[in-house]
């Protein structure tokens, strides 16, 4: 289990940390120092990728200036954090699942950088290392009666039974 970042005591931007911390079963929490750092952030959400490590898209980032919609990759290698794109949609408050059968992860939804909420769907080629927009004919969406607002905060997993990725909620 790996965290990283989020609101300090305060919960103003001023107070957001960049701290990464590891959980093991046996030795509890410890914080790692690595040597590179992505700015600090919340509403994102991290996905374990074989061989890669933990990865984490988007979310709401804070340079110690302003708050900004991220569209940066990074991934924690146990060591150091490395960015490996900032190609892919800035959004905070989506959701990123990993699939395993096609080596990808998908990306769905969120708050954009004008605070608008989303209904699109993403997906980064790990192979390539290259973020994707997908044009589906339908999206999920809070009201399907309206077609109303999308999904913000969602929930979301692979299905390895049904080779789905499921989204619930928001």
């Amino acid at each position: 289990l790996v965290v990283f970042s989020g609101k300090g005591a305060a919960g103003v931007w001023a107070d957001y940390e960049t701290s990464t911390w590891e959980w093991d079963p046996v030795g509890g929490w410890a914080q790692m120092t690595p040597a590179t750092v992505p700015d600090a952030r919340w509403l994102y959400n991290m996905e374990y990728v074989p061989g890669i490590g933990s990865v984490f898209h988007g979310g709401v980032a804070w340079n110690g200036t302003s708050a900004y919609r991220s569209n940066e990759t990074w991934a924690w290698d146990g060591l150091n954090w490395n960015l490996l794109s900032t190609t892919g949609p800035a959004r905070g408050n989506g959701h990123l699942v990993y699939r395993p059968t096609t080596n990808d992860m998908v990306y769905f939804g969120g708050v954009d950088a004008a605070n608008v909420k989303t209904a699109d769907t993403f997906i980064y080629d790990i192979a390539t290392n290259t973020w994707a927009q997908i044009i589906t004919a339908t999206l999920p969406t809070s009201d399907v009666a309206t077609g109303g607002p999308a999904l913000v905060g969602a929930a979301g997993y692979f299905d390895p039974a049904t080779g789905k990725t499921i989204i619930q909620g928001g």
